[in-house]
């Protein structure tokens, strides 16, 4: 049986399975297959991600009423083998673009350009009409209103509202002088305190994942997450590179400095933690903390739960939703025997497993000696013995020799500038991009390596935009 989050049905995929060697289960090749179609370039979910399986599935296996409207197209297509079922999914695509499978009043690919749900009728989008302003409101409702954003930058960066004297200031001023004086504000809010030590450390929770039972200065101090934390502020902050994300060889200190080189354990740390072990050619900036790889590693000879979280993190797909699948031939190989080759495994670690062996050679939680504090290996260091398989792996089509290289590819990809975009609207709306938002977010991205990768100055160009101005 091949389970394909996009659209093929358990009666045709139960046929097949009659049929079908076990080494080709469960190929979800469909998400691949739409954005290459004709009309993947316009489709949101094909920018700078993949389509996850919720697209056409309600459950697995389950079909939603647009993915069996597409399987409908599929069955009746004279040209499908099951060997080919990627290459016929645009063609059974475009064959329902013209319906509207969840009755919503948009055609199935009015909602796939939107961004929305073709087979979920909650996910229905329409565009709003933008009232008209009152010139005599406080703000100019449905219209752009530099007042209203000059309240929002300080809200927002600096984590206050504007005093009544600067709000009357700000007021004042003639329009053009009220858009610099809105940038002079957002310069000023970045870097404030509040942006710097808590707006961007609550973006990074979900990065980091602080425990403080765990912590350096926990119960059972694993590693300390402080240099995470450190970190990730830094590389937002004063058009520093975003790219370092997954790049920085180098560590930030607690008086905010550049730290180069191994950091050594504070004398007298229990259990020999707390340090950063790594040589600078082997790290990979927040995907090599010892706190990332102690607390996601732990004792795993394959580290999958690290290179998910990284993906997740970094890359913004959550293969546990269906995120972000790009399955490679011949995987999974099953190489530490955990029984992933099964059917309903296939679908998920045809794409994990090999975004998971350049992580092997770095070492989760350090083994102790016996009746001893001191470690055989170092918590979070790098072990070329420890990992029997190798270390060549795949993402996104593009082979993996390391994890230096892993990071590097990583980068490149529009996967990842989309994730910062997220990140950063995120920041300034406490929310996703709506799909009326669509073609600013993707402006906001799509114009990072302009910025030099600088958060502020995207930043900058965000607040320029008509969704945070307009009340």
């Amino acid at each position: 049986m091949r389970v394909q989050p996009l659209a093929l049905a358990l009666t045709l995929s139960t046929a097949a399975s009659l049929l079908t060697p076990t080494a080709t289960l469960a190929r979800p090749t469909a998400p691949r297959g739409l954005c290459a179609s004709e009309a993947g370039a316009d489709i949101a979910a094909c920018q700078g991600t993949l389509p996850s399986c919720t697209l056409c599935h309600q459950g697995p296996p389950d079909l939603n009423a647009y993915g069996a409207r597409v399987l409908d197209a599929l069955a009746g297509d004279d040209s499908y083998t099951f060997d080919n079922f990627e290459a016929r999914v645009g063609p059974a695509v475009a064959a329902a673009n013209a319906d509207d499978s969840d009755g919503d009043g948009l055609s199935n690919l009015e909602e796939l350009v939107l961004g929305t749900l073709p087979g979920n009728v909650n996910s229905a989008y329409t565009q709003p009409s933008a009232p008209v302003g009152d010139d005599n409101a406080f703000y100019a409702v449905g219209r752009s209103d530099p007042r209203f954003a000059f309240r929002r930058v300080h809200t927002i960066f600096c984590g206050e509202q504007p005093t009544f004297d600067d709000v009357g200031a700000f007021a004042a001023l003639n329009d053009d002088d009220r858009q610099s004086a809105l940038h002079e504000a957002l310069t000023t809010c970045l870097q404030s305190t509040f942006w710097q030590d808590f707006a961007l450390h609550r973006l990074a929770d979900a990065r980091i994942r602080p425990l403080e039972s765990i912590g350096f200065d926990g119960l059972i101090p694993l590693a300390d997450y402080h240099w995470d934390y450190r970190l990730f502020s830094h590389i937002f902050s004063n058009d520093h590179d975003l790219r370092d994300l997954l790049l920085a060889d180098y560590h930030i200190d607690d008086n905010g400095d550049v730290v180069e080189g191994i950091v050594p354990f504070p004398a007298g740390a229990p259990l020999e933690t707390g340090g950063q072990p790594l040589p600078p050619e082997r790290r990979a900036g927040m995907i090599t903390s010892q706190w990332f790889l102690m607390n996601h590693t732990m004792f795993s000879a394959l580290p999958r739960t690290t290179a998910a979280q990284a993906y997740r993190a970094y890359l913004g797909m959550d293969i546990a939703k269906g995120e972000g699948i790009h399955p490679v031939d011949n995987e999974p190989r099953d190489v530490d025997g955990k029984g992933v080759g099964q059917a309903a495994c296939v679908v998920c670690h045809s794409t994990l497993d090999p975004l998971s062996y350049a992580f092997s050679p770095y070492n989760g939680i350090g083994r102790l000696r016996p009746g001893s504090v001191s470690r055989i290996d170092l918590t979070g260091s790098f072990d070329a013995g420890r990992v029997p398989w190798g270390t060549a792996g795949q993402m996104l089509g593009t082979d993996i020799p390391d994890l230096r290289t892993w990071a590097e590819h990583a980068v490149t990809t529009d996967a990842f500038r989309r994730n910062l975009g997220v990140m950063l609207w995120r920041l300034a709306f406490a929310r996703a991009p709506a799909a009326d938002e669509r073609a600013e977010f993707e402006a906001l991205w799509r114009g990072l390596p302009d910025d030099g990768y600088s958060a502020n100055r995207a930043l900058h160009r965000l607040i320029d935009t008509n969704t945070f101005q307009v009340p």
